[in-house]
């Protein structure tokens, strides 16, 4: 019996150590533009001024109805990750709305 103990323990120990990372690592800040194609495809997009920009469609029902108003917005947003699709795209979940700025309004230095 006390033979099983121990590796029970230490897997118990790194899978509840590693699940965590990945849930750490899935989210992220954004500061980005607000871009509504219908009412289904919501994105913000990072990087909206540059050749290198970064879509994020919105996966919840809730988060497409607020920032469908946000068309053309810049906000800056905690997110989850739902689902990475290239580098240059993704699906997310927003967690909080930090702040919301007209893009005439936003400092040069942020983008």
């Amino acid at each position: 019996m006390k033979n099983y103990i121990l590796p029970f323990l230490l897997v118990l120990v790194f899978t509840c150590s590693s699940h965590n990372k990945v849930k750490k690592e899935n989210k992220l800040n954004i500061l980005g533009k607000v871009e509504v194609y219908n009412e289904n495809e919501i994105y913000i997009v990072d990087r909206w001024k540059t050749r290198s920009r970064i879509s994020y469609k919105l996966f919840s029902e809730k988060d497409k109805k607020e920032f469908y108003k946000k068309n053309g917005k810049i906000v800056e947003v905690e997110v989850e990750i739902i689902e990475k699709k290239s580098p240059w795209s993704g699906i997310i979940k927003i967690i909080n709305l930090k702040n919301e700025y007209d893009e005439n309004n936003l400092k040069e230095g942020n983008k």
